[in-house]
């Protein structure tokens, strides 16, 4: 938390939407509509820090591209949970934006704020490292994120540039098969708990 920010209590009440705008909102933002109140008072918590940026005379972006990216920003830094990024499918409809614009849009983000949100990548990075499990002579993945996905390629080419890189299941649409020497060289690099074949 920034020296500028103060602790605020916000309460939110979303009794102001009708029943179909609930609904949309809870199938956008991906959770039970017990979750909403909660949900809405981060990205109100999000809108906060972006406006005492202006209002403290913190540089503001020209570019409409700009604006998104540091909005994208405060949702990370206060939507998200430590250590988790936002999928372009979840930037995606809480843009209004499509799927290659959302990853577009969080590559930019990951380039200009790298230094605050490389310890994120890392962190889903293993996460997705941790939750794989043995098939056949592989270790399986889900990964639903392109910028994830990205980001495990590149360690494969820069730290391990002679083993197989992970390949897409055929016919899947988020599943990764990494065999098992880079998968072990992925672990160590992002100091995951590797699981073990059976």
């Amino acid at each position: 938390m920034s020296a500028w920010e103060a602790k605020v209590e916000l309460r939110l009440e979303a009794d102001d939407l009708n029943a179909e705008q609930r609904a949309d909102l809870v199938a956008k933002l991906g959770c039970p509509e017990s979750e909403l109140t909660d949900r809405l008072a981060r990205i109100a918590s999000a809108a906060y820090s972006d406006y005492m940026e202006m209002i403290l005379g913190i540089p503001m972006p020209f570019r409409a591209e700009e604006v998104k990216e540091r909005r994208l920003l405060h949702l990370l830094r206060r939507y998200t949970a430590v250590g988790v990024l936002l999928t372009e499918n979840e930037i995606a409809a809480m843009f209004q934006v499509n799927e290659q614009e959302a990853r577009r849009l969080l590559r930019n983000v990951r380039a200009r704020y790298h230094a605050e949100l490389d310890s994120r990548v890392k962190a889903a990075a293993k996460q997705i490292l941790e939750s794989a499990r043995p098939v056949e002579n592989n270790f399986r993945v889900q990964v639903t994120s392109s910028n994830l996905l990205d980001a495990l390629r590149s360690t494969v080419t820069s730290r391990a540039p002679n083993l197989d890189q992970i390949a897409k299941v055929r016919g899947s649409a988020a599943l990764y098969d990494i065999p098992p020497d880079t998968y072990a060289k992925l672990c160590e690099a992002y100091g995951a708990a590797g699981v073990t074949s059976k």
